[in-house]
């Protein structure tokens, strides 16, 4: 079980506030370096950060005389993260903590305790996909067979071993960016939605590459990718661009890593047209800001909303139309 005291080691107070939009004020200096809030053009709240630089005593101080360390920090911002739920305040702290660590929480049910579930690739059952056995994409999702047979590559069918039916899945690869180690699954099909038992969540995408990549599209499905494909094919060069899903979650690290690997020159935000999705663009925002001013790099953030409430909407819509 990890401790709070092991989670103030692996979490830092900036990593947590720029997440949720703070801004370095890079003109105050980096002794005890100050983060600024906003919303709407207007400053909302602004923190500074003593000792910065070591995890563990890092403490920080608002405008409004709260303090303490990055456990106070997230206790005060509890509600920004709804995705992480829970009835006891504390553990849903260190779900939050964890998240932010790179650890997956497992629920404990009552005197039944189980181990950290980790991902088990050899638990899928994985093969090849063709355009006959992705009916669910052609037929549920209405995407057409020449886009399936574009990303043909980049899905698989799978079966779970271990799951009560018996029953083959459209399966969509995550890699950290930049590898090529399969370490978790968007697993989708009629009725059906998950993400593979302990795959990894926070550092990993499901990502189709140009050989050289200026932009990067993330969305939070790839069905979405998929489909904004064929909304736009026809309107712009995917040329030197990348399609990325985040698997209906964002961390982080996810675009800290994308950034790393590919130093795009354009983000383009395509998530759901909903609170979260604005949610998600904010976030990719202030990381990205604070990239720039920390790297003195230029990477450009720009949104792409879709008409209704995701991409695959518009794109049924769009067949019902024509």
């Amino acid at each position: 079980m990890t401790t709070f005291d092991e989670l103030k080691q692996k979490v830092s107070i900036i990593q947590v506030a720029e997440d949720l939009g703070y801004r370095l004020k890079k003109k105050d200096g980096r002794t005890n370096p100050c983060y600024a809030l906003y919303q709407g053009g207007t400053k909302v709240d602004e923190i500074l950060i003593q000792h910065p630089t070591d995890t563990y005593t890092q403490r920080f101080c608002d405008r409004n005389y709260h303090h303490g360390d990055v456990i106070e920090f997230v206790k005060l911002h509890i509600h920004s993260w709804p995705q992480f739920p829970h009835h006891n305040e504390m553990v849903r702290i260190s779900i939050i903590l964890k998240h932010y660590a790179g650890i997956s929480y497992i629920p404990k049910e009552s005197l039944n305790f189980q181990e950290k579930q980790e991902f088990e690739p050899a638990r899928y059952d994985v093969s090849e996909a063709t355009i006959e056995n992705c009916h669910f994409l052609t037929r549920g999702r209405q995407l057409s067979p020449d886009t399936v047979a574009t990303f043909l590559r980049h899905i698989v069918i799978i079966k779970d071993k271990k799951g009560k039916k018996d029953i083959p899945n459209i399966g969509f690869p995550y890699k950290v960016p930049g590898t090529k180690t399969v370490t978790n699954y968007e697993i989708r099909n009629y009725n059906f939605k998950s993400m593979a038992a302990g795959g990894d969540a926070s550092s990993s995408v499901w990502g189709v590459y140009s050989r050289k990549v200026g932009r990067i599209f993330i969305f939070e499905s790839a069905i979405d990718a998929m489909s904004f494909y064929e909304l736009y094919k026809d309107k712009q060069t995917f040329q030197h661009t990348a399609l990325v899903s985040t698997g209906g979650g964002l961390s982080g690290n996810q675009i800290t890593n994308l950034i790393k690997t590919y130093n795009p020159q354009e983000i383009v935000c395509c998530f759901d047209n909903d609170k979260q999705g604005t949610r998600y663009r904010e976030r990719v925002e202030s990381i990205v800001r604070n990239w720039n001013i920390r790297e003195d790099s230029n990477i450009e953030v720009d949104t792409i909303l879709p008409n209704d409430k995701d991409f695959n909407d518009d794109l049924k819509k769009y067949k019902i139309i024509k």
